[in-house]
């Protein structure tokens, strides 16, 4: 998903909206009796920033505390401005285009909690996970099986970034807190 040839493009992502019609879908749309609907698309612009730089030390570009919801539906919730500015920007724009129409797309999640001990989740290990767009315009990332090795619960603090150059999630467990009878709900 993410272009291989050069991920640090200095091309970004973003929503246009199509708030005019043009003259032909005018009249399709008086011809067919229907009125004109304000459309968005997503489209790519030259970015008059740098692309932003991960910092291998510290490369967690999203950061959270497990909460409720994100326990009881065993992923993670992304807020819309992160998931553009550090996941969709990477990804080529077909691909960006259609997780932002509601698709939902089969991702690969390295944990690297434990550096001596990675652990990948793929389709070829039978653990892959899905990674789409809600409702409200957040994203989530369904990690059932990640939520269930890792004993994850209310207030554990983790911390995620999509990698450009493996074209993976990175996940790592930062801090362990709370009750472990809540962990065992899964």
């Amino acid at each position: 998903m993410a272009d291989q040839e050069n991920p640090l493009t200095t091309m970004k992502k973003t929503l246009f909206y199509k708030f005019y019609p043009s003259g032909d879908e005018e009249e399709a749309c008086k011809a067919k009796n229907v009125p004109w609907l304000v459309r968005r698309e997503l489209i790519e612009i030259r970015d008059t920033y740098p692309v932003p730089i991960i910092d291998l030390e510290n490369p967690w570009k999203f950061k959270k505390k497990i909460d409720e919801y994100d326990f009881t539906q065993t992923g993670l919730l992304i807020p819309f401005l992160v998931a553009f500015e550090h996941i969709i920007r990477y990804w080529k724009l077909p691909d960006g285009k259609t997780l932002v129409n509601g698709n939902w797309w089969t991702v690969v999640l390295c944990d690297v909690t434990e550096e001596n001990d990675l652990k990948k989740y793929d389709g070829a290990s039978g653990r892959s996970f899905r990674f789409g767009k809600m409702w409200d315009d957040d994203y989530f990332l369904q990690c059932r099986q990640l939520f269930i090795d890792r004993g994850l619960g209310v207030g554990d603090e983790i911390g995620l970034y999509w990698d450009p150059w493996s074209s993976m999630f990175m996940f790592k467990l930062l801090s362990k807190f709370g009750d472990s009878r809540i962990r065992t709900k899964h």
